[in-house]
């Protein structure tokens, strides 16, 4: 009678095996992770809705979102840092940036608000000229400011005292006490801007001759608090 015992046990290994191939560690139908040294990064870019085709980059890995602003971003390696800068951009709007604290096998979501520009100008280089927003917000640039040609300036304004407009700020603004300690005293932010220069090709202008004016709009929560001198 012990020999039958052997052949039981070994028809229990079996099934016990069976059922954790079929269990596949946990893991549900379709569910997949990322490979070592690496991350998934997966999520939506929206403004009123999705934004469809925005460029996402992270770690020298980009693609785009689809129709509904959805996107799946696979292979991206993990910095020695842990941190990943995560970019999103797209004509017409101003571009977003997110850190990211990564560990690498790992999933993520990395949902985006882009800020749309509100004012649109053509200037002329040699002679200058003025952008402005719907709210009043400015930026003036003097004559010879900027290099000959036609240039394209776009501006976009939001509040990061609401919401809605901490949604569209581009990361928090950290100081330091001085210049050897890493930044870890928030500032507290009452208006944002984002100004864009591209010329006649398409390509950013970052340098400027000459100082420009920058007229902001305060939050109108902050109106009262604020004499004029």
């Amino acid at each position: 009678m012990r020999g039958l015992k052997r052949p039981f046990a070994m028809l229990g290994l079996m099934v016990l095996a069976l059922l954790l191939t079929a269990c596949g560690g946990g893991k549900s139908a379709g569910e997949s992770e990322a490979a070592p040294g690496v991350v998934i990064l997966v999520g939506q870019v929206s403004g009123s809705g999705g934004i469809a085709g925005v460029q996402v980059s992270a770690g020298g890995r980009s693609t785009e979102t689809d129709g509904e602003g959805f996107f799946r971003l696979e292979s991206v390696p993990v910095p020695a840092s842990g941190t990943l800068q995560v970019n999103y951009t797209k004509p017409g709007y101003a571009p977003q940036q997110r850190l990211l604290p990564v560990a690498a096998g790992n999933t993520y979501t990395a949902n985006a608000k882009l800020l749309a520009y509100q004012g649109e100008a053509t200037v002329g280089g040699t002679d200058g000229g003025t952008v402005q927003t719907p709210d009043g917000s400015s930026v003036a640039f003097p004559a010879g400011s900027l290099p000959a040609g036609q240039l394209t300036v776009q501006m976009a304004v939001a509040d990061p005292t609401t919401d809605e407009g901490r949604a569209v700020f581009p990361g928090d603004f950290m100081g330091r006490d001085s210049d050897d300690s890493e930044p870890a005293t928030p500032l507290e932010s009452v208006v944002f801007t984002e100004v864009s220069i591209t010329d006649a090709d398409g390509n950013s202008v970052t340098r400027l001759n000459e100082p420009v004016t920058v007229r902001l709009r305060l939050p109108d929560s902050l109106q009262g608090q604020i004499q004029r001198r």
